[in-house]
C-alpha cells in the first residue's frame, strides 16, 4: 500500500489549473472561511493565498496537505478536475 507521502515524492509544487483554483474557493466558501483566514494558517499573506485560488500562482506541496487539514478533505478533493 503506497502512503500519501510517498505518492507526492519528488514533487514540489502542484501545477496551477482551474479545477484547482475552483475548487479551493469552493471548499473554503462551503466552510465558511475567508482567505485571510486561510492565509493566516498556511503562514502566507491573504495576497499571496488570493493569488493561488485565481490561479496566478503555484500551489507548494506543505501548502496542499496543509489545506487538506483545514478543510478536512481528501487530497484528491482538493486536485480533482
Amino acid at each position: 500500500m503506497t502512503s500519501q507521502n510517498e505518492k507526492l515524492e519528488g514533487v514540489s509544487r502542484i501545477k496551477k489549473s482551474m479545477g484547482l483554483k475552483h475548487n479551493l474557493k469552493e471548499l473554503r466558501e462551503e466552510k465558511d472561511i475567508k482567505q485571510k483566514v486561510i492565509a493566516k494558517q498556511l503562514g502566507i499573506s491573504p495576497n499571496y493565498y488570493s493569488q493561488i485560488e485565481n490561479g496566478h500562482r503555484t500551489l507548494q506541496i506543505e501548502h496542499l496537505l496543509k489545506l487538506r487539514d483545514i478543510f478536512k478533505v481528501s487530497l484528491e478533493s482538493i486536485l480533482r478536475h
